[in-house]
């Protein structure tokens, strides 16, 4: 892996939470009928900084019915 580029700054900087891991989890059942637009999931978010580069780990156990399906978008 590749060292990132060195980071010059001219004024201030005010940076937290460089470096954590955040975790956000999912803590409730939420059900979504009868329809195929993708909906936001009131659990699964975690505040960001603007223009800042982050990985992302994902996993997703779901199930459903049948007729159920999952989007991502």
């Amino acid at each position: 892996m590749a060292s990132p580029p060195p980071l010059n700054v001219s004024g201030g900087l005010s940076v937290t939470g460089m470096g954590q891991v955040q975790y956000a989890r999912k803590t409730a059942d939420q059900s979504k009928t009868s329809t195929t637009t993708l909906g936001n999931d009131i659990h699964l978010f975690l505040p960001v900084a603007a223009n800042a580069t982050y990985n992302l780990f994902l996993l997703c156990i779901f199930s459903g019915s049948t007729m159920g399906d999952i989007k991502f978008g």
